[in-house]
């Protein structure tokens, strides 16, 4: 769970008991080191299409339309990259790095 994500409770264990209510992180699921651009994690607090993303697997395309809820970090959102480097930021984040994947990217949120 992250810091500041109320809504979700600390794992304690993680071979009994532990569950997307513990979870605060979506995650990439074709991770390829030949695609450094692609989303590997990130606050859960996203939105697609104006709407919060949903649990289960959810695909973005470069063009998109994403963003952040005001839940956790007003607005704002932390997102890694397969290349290892991290930004935090508004939408303009999530966009500038769904087109630079240039791919389609296949993201699981809890």
């Amino acid at each position: 769970m992250g810091p500041q994500d109320a809504s979700r409770q600390r794992g304690t264990n993680f071979a009994t008991g532990f569950g997307n209510s513990n979870v605060s992180y979506f995650l990439g699921t074709d991770i390829d080191r030949n695609r450094p651009a692609l989303l590997l994690a990130g606050d859960r607090k996203m939105t697609v299409g104006g709407e919060p993303a949903k649990p289960g697997l959810v695909v973005l395309l470069p063009n998109s339309l994403v963003g952040w809820t005001g839940d956790i970090h007003r607005g704002t959102g932390n997102v890694v990259f397969v290349d290892g480097h991290a930004d935090q930021g508004d939408a303009a984040v999530l966009h500038e790095g769904l087109r630079h994947s240039g791919n389609a990217n296949r993201l699981l949120f809890p």
